[in-house]
């Protein structure tokens, strides 16, 4: 099978979707031709420009650079068998959709994300109601709609979608975020110290849920050797920042330097148990995001929210250890629960590494897709 993977998408470090698709493809044999300009550094920056693109006249010139040079290299490309849009590929869709008019191809679209629900509801950087709320709704209707088959992660993602936008289910398919096992991978090291280390890596969204950590932490600041390490930096970070310094906390420690993989990966190895998601948001419900899948693969124990989405991959204390959404408390507990069960920890470590390797690596990825894509290919 031959694919052309078209777009705009991100492949730097912190963007794994496409990475690990393309990777996963690739590792099961498929011919993976990228048709790429990349124009926006993530989702993040994407939004952004949402925000901004009235009156941006160089993001617009941007645009219509980056999207000549794609229609010139997509012509240089030959014959195909599926075209894919990376994400986040919203507008991408529209001129992969025109120029698969002369392929007649199958065309898949990642979506991974509603820009609509990102940026009204979970980050509220839209007012609802608005002209923009109105527009970003539409572009994710018409773009799902374009696509014979479109991506998300999670089925609670799919229901949403399905709901919101009035989709057919069978037009979806669930592929998880996974991890690349080549770069995040169990390490052997000697810790560093003697402290009990708690990581959170990220980019502080609303959906983190970063302010029931530093609660926890504040519950847990008389036990000495308890230590929390908070790495990265994003919307909610000087709030989380100011709420540690007015809590006088003195176990959290915040990393906000950009870490390279290499530079995170030796944090991550340092860890004792790593944190995931807590946020109350209904998008923090839907998703499983990278950080998980990544502790996973460096073989970590990892205390995340629960919720449907976590569900549908992680069992309580099987691969992880699952706690109530939005409470500092129940976090609190979770740390004590496994800083007092050694043989737990250690459990949880080893299985939920097996449980990744066996779904959520590159390999199986690509797997799970290429299986849809060949049924769709011959339904067609």
């Amino acid at each position: 099978m031959k694919i052309c993977y078209f777009g705009t998408y991100s492949t730097q470090e912190g963007y794994p979707r496409n990475n690990v698709i393309i990777k996963g493809l690739r590792k099961n044999g498929v011919e993976v031709i990228e048709c790429h300009i990349e124009l926006w550094k993530g989702s993040t920056d994407k939004l952004q420009g949402i925000k901004t693109v009235h009156y941006n006249l160089k993001l617009i010139s941007r645009v219509i650079h980056a999207y000549s040079l794609l229609i010139v290299k997509f012509f240089q490309i030959s014959d195909y068998d599926v075209l894919i849009v990376g994400f986040a590929g919203h507008f991408d869709i529209f001129l992969a959709k025109f120029l698969n008019l002369f392929r007649k191809r199958l065309l898949v679209f990642d979506a991974f994300i509603s820009l609509y629900d990102t940026a009204v509801n979970d980050r509220k950087i839209v007012l609802p109601h608005s002209l923009k709320a109105r527009l970003l709704w539409l572009i994710d209707k018409y773009a799902c709609s374009l696509a014979d088959l479109v991506l998300l992660d999670t089925g609670a993602h799919i229901n949403y979608f399905v709901n919101e936008f009035r989709l057919k289910p069978d037009k979806f398919l669930r592929i998880p975020v996974g991890e690349d096992d080549e770069i995040f991978k169990p390490a052997n090291c000697l810790k560093k110290s003697n402290k009990f280390n708690v990581v959170y890596f990220g980019t502080y969204l609303p959906l983190h849920g970063t302010e029931f950590i530093v609660q926890a932490a504040g519950l847990l600041q008389d036990i000495n050797d308890i230590h929390f390490i908070l790495v990265g930096s994003g919307p909610d970070y000087d709030n989380i920042n100011n709420l540690a310094k007015n809590s006088q906390l003195k176990n959290v420690e915040f990393i906000t330097d950009w870490q390279s993989y290499n530079e995170l990966k030796e944090i991550i190895s340092q860890a004792d148990i790593c944190l995931g998601i807590f946020g109350t948001t209904e998008k923090a419900k839907r998703v499983v995001p990278s950080k998980v899948f990544v502790s996973l693969a460096m073989a970590k124990p990892i205390i995340t929210g629960d919720s449907l989405a976590v569900r549908e991959f992680l069992r309580h204390r099987d691969n992880a250890l699952l706690c109530k959404m939005g409470d500092a408390h129940a976090i609190k507990q979770g740390i004590l629960t496994l800083k007092n069960d050694e043989r737990l920890m250690l459990f949880l470590a080893n299985n939920g590494y097996e449980y990744f390797k066996n779904n959520f690596s590159p390999q199986k990825i690509g797997e799970r897709l290429l299986v849809t894509l060949e049924k769709a290919i011959n339904r067609g």
